[in-house]
């Protein structure tokens, strides 16, 4: 049905980290986009609301969730530990022909200096990573935590040359992978999800002073 391959498509695309938080989303963009009308954009929204990967504001239409500083934080603290461990237990393995795999990765990802193509991508690195751990409570955890990771994404990567200085930390990982010495890849994955973090503070930041700015200028013209 073609509400579900909306809902679908939308879905993929908000999972991959295209859209930054607190970016609105336009009913009508989103339908001409999609070739639709916007009845089944409208449906997919309502779905979407109840994953809690939109929010829906009167007055202000449909949004990308917003995360607190500390909100990230909690979060990515949980994913440190997280990337770490599955970082780990890649290196402890024999075979990694799946090394090749994430540098392909990479590869594909460096042709990209479009922030919201290139977050799509590297969401699959990630999902590379904790798929090949062969870990069952590893990738369960990874895949609950994995909209909201993916929400932020594209966030840490506007920062700065985030973009360049993130496919360089993804190549030391597969080095440290590859290397097959487990505390060195632990340590270089967890190095490479605080770096992100504190890129993705640095936004937050940024946007909550203009926002603070806005206001007061409002306030002033009152």
């Amino acid at each position: 049905m073609k509400k579900d391959l909306v809902f679908n498509n939308l879905r993929e695309t908000i999972l991959s980290g295209y859209f930054r938080p607190g970016e609105n989303l336009s009913e009508r963009e989103i339908a001409d986009t999609l070739g639709v009308s916007r009845t089944p954009v409208r449906e997919a929204f309502q779905q979407l609301e109840k994953e809690g990967l939109v929010i829906y504001t009167p007055k202000k239409g449909v949004a990308i969730p917003s995360f607190s500083s500390q909100q990230l934080i909690d979060l990515y603290s949980v994913r440190e530990y997280m990337e770490g461990l599955s970082s780990r237990l890649l290196a402890e393995k024999e075979d990694k022909s799946f090394v090749e795999e994430m540098r392909e990765n990479v590869r594909l990802a460096a042709k990209e200096d479009d922030v919201k193509k290139q977050a799509r991508i590297n969401g699959h690195f990630h999902h590379l990573m904790a798929d090949n751990s062969e870990n069952p409570y590893l990738i369960s955890i990874f895949q609950n935590l994995h909209s909201k990771i993916s929400l932020i994404r594209s966030t840490s990567l506007s920062h700065q040359d985030r973009l360049k200085t993130n496919l360089k930390e993804h190549l030391q990982i597969c080095d440290a992978i590859e290397s097959g010495d487990p505390d060195l890849a632990e340590q270089v994955a967890r190095a490479h999800i605080r770096s992100s973090m504190k890129s993705a503070l640095s936004v937050i930041e940024k946007d909550s002073q203009i926002h603070r700015l806005q206001i007061d200028y409002e306030a002033k013209k009152e």
